[in-house]
């Protein structure tokens, strides 16, 4: 049995009316224009207030009872979807409206519902008819009374929510589809609901792209979703990322957008693949992957000027320490961080590997050869024993601390009971030191600018530099931290520079008192 079609109609007066209202009411609430009138731009009219508003079913309800919007960072979405909610609020006559913001986070949810409450304020005709609460906003009209209210992923969602409208900001943070999935059983009671989710692209292999993925195939015709209107403005996936007429695909506002900012930003991820990584999200409005490689060969390199760090010529110098634990037969990095002392110097960076010598024997890869070599060259330092010698690495620490002063040694807990107990018996100061990425987002971006502007000397060290190949960054959101670039990749010492920059971060936030409360993670990067 055919299928009868569906004959849908456009209500252009609908769609005159949310863009009269809108542009008569709402303000923009903060930056350049705040204050001023909304004037909806062009792209927002044709591609989503046209055809989410104007087409109708044969009953004269909304044919899209969902909208799914993703588009380049900086092209207003919010302030626009702002504009929107208030309307659903006022105007769009469905009694007892309840509009809902909701975020990722309670900050994030708040940013809708201040906009919404600033653009409240900023009007005198919904300032008088509107009541402004710590949490909501609450308007009594002929279609009773509405409620306005910002939600977010860490509050239990009530079962007695009965929402008119959904403004999901930011999809990309979304943990899961709990809350997405929560909001939308409570649809059924509302004769006429509306679920619009707004996001820049995230990262791959997580549920907020399962909902791209569908955006997609609606927006391509693979699938048939009547009710889901998708808009997507993107670069193309095998675009030059630095051609700006792939940047105009991302960001239909273009006219408004801060250009020399943007390409000041696009020269900026030239230099960094993270930077890259994070220029492709925002702006090309491209998922990436949630490892990316973190520092290029020739970022790397430019840690190097032919000077050879000598323990020697650092005498009486303050320095910072990493140490991070492998097995106790694999290899073992305590790396040496001396911040500059004088205006002008690059920081110096000494680095100690260590490895038993029957492991360095037992290898059998094809890079056997080169840690012979580098044990030759006494870039490896090996001991005798089966297992790692942790006396030994206690003994040469100390040795050099009676050179320079070490103000710390930071070390990530897994593994490191008993050569803290060694270190911390000769009197040297053992911090522990997180792998979250709260600690160590803000020592990989020391690192990355260090590097940029060619601030550091680490003198080509070859395990360093090898271990760094080996280096990816893992991302959440805008945080990051290293990660294996494979199960068997040793990245030992980027870690230990990681963690002994992020003690001298922790040093200069807190010069005085030196607080050192730092949450102990004992999972090492996948």
């Amino acid at each position: 049995m055919t299928k009868k079609k569906i004959k849908y109609t456009f209500d252009k007066a609908k769609v005159d009316h949310v863009i009269e209202w809108i542009e008569t009411y709402t303000t923009h609430p903060v930056g350049d224009l705040q204050g001023q009138p909304i004037v909806i731009p062009e792209w927002y009219k044709r591609d989503f207030i046209a055809p989410f508003f104007g087409w109708k079913k044969p009953n004269g309800k909304r044919k899209h009872q969902e909208a799914y919007l993703e588009i380049g960072s900086g092209n207003a979405k919010s302030t626009l979807g702002t504009a929107v909610a208030l309307y659903f609020l006022c105007a769009d006559g469905q009694m007892s409206p309840r509009v809902y913001s909701v975020a990722g986070s309670r900050e994030q949810a708040g940013i809708i519902f201040n906009a919404a409450k600033i653009m409240v304020q900023q009007n005198e005709d919904l300032a008088a008819a509107i009541q402004i609460f710590q949490t909501s906003l609450v308007i009594k009209s002929e279609f009773g009374m509405g409620i306005f209210k910002a939600l977010s992923a860490d509050m239990k969602l009530q079962e007695g929510l009965n929402p008119t409208v959904v403004l999901l900001d930011e999809t990309h943070v979304q943990k899961d589809g709990s809350l997405y999935n929560g909001l939308k059983k409570n649809f059924p009671k509302r004769a006429e609901p509306a679920f619009i989710s707004m996001t820049t692209a995230g990262i791959k292999y997580t549920w907020a792209e399962e909902l791209h993925d569908k955006a997609v195939k609606v927006r391509d015709g693979v699938i048939s979703a009547p009710g889901f209107l998708s808009i997507i403005y993107a670069a193309d996936l095998d675009g030059d990322d630095f051609d700006e007429a792939q940047w105009k695909m991302a960001n239909p506002g273009w006219d408004y957008l801060n250009l020399d900012l943007l390409r000041q930003e696009a020269e900026d991820a030239k230099e960094s693949s993270t930077g890259l990584s994070a220029f492709r999200r925002y702006h090309l409005n491209k998922w990436v992957g949630a490892k990316v490689q973190w520092l290029s060969d020739d970022l790397w390199m430019r840690g190097t000027a032919g000077e050879l760090v000598r323990i020697e010529d650092l005498k009486g110098r303050h320095c910072y320490v990493g140490l991070d634990l492998g097995s106790t037969r694999d290899t073992t990095a305590a790396v040496f961080v001396f911040p500059p002392v004088a205006k002008g110097e690059r920081w110096k960076i000494l680095t100690r590997i260590y490895l038993p010598e029957p492991t360095l024997l037992k290898r059998v890869d094809n890079e056997a050869w080169q840690f012979i070599d580098w044990r030759d060259q006494g870039y490896i330092i090996t001991t005798p024993s089966e297992l790692q010698d942790y006396e030994f690495i206690r003994n040469d620490i100390e040795t050099i601390g009676k050179t320079c002063v070490i103000d710390s040694i930071a070390y990530d807990a897994w593994n490191a009971n008993e050569t803290v107990q060694f270190l911390e018996a000769a009197g040297l100061k053992m911090e522990a030191y997180g792998l979250q990425y709260k600690y160590t987002n803000a020592p990989m971006d020391k690192l990355e600018s260090l590097l940029i502007e060619s601030k550091i000397e680490h003198s080509g060290h070859p395990v360093l530099r090898w271990m760094n190949s080996n280096t990816e960054a893992q991302m959440s959101g805008d945080l990051k931290r290293p990660t294996r670039s494979s199960a068997g990749a040793k990245i030992d010492g980027m870690v230990a520079l990681i963690v002994a920059i992020g003690m001298w971060i922790i040093d200069q936030s807190e010069p005085i008192k030196k607080a050192r409360e730092i949450v102990v993670s004992i999972k090492r990067p996948t």
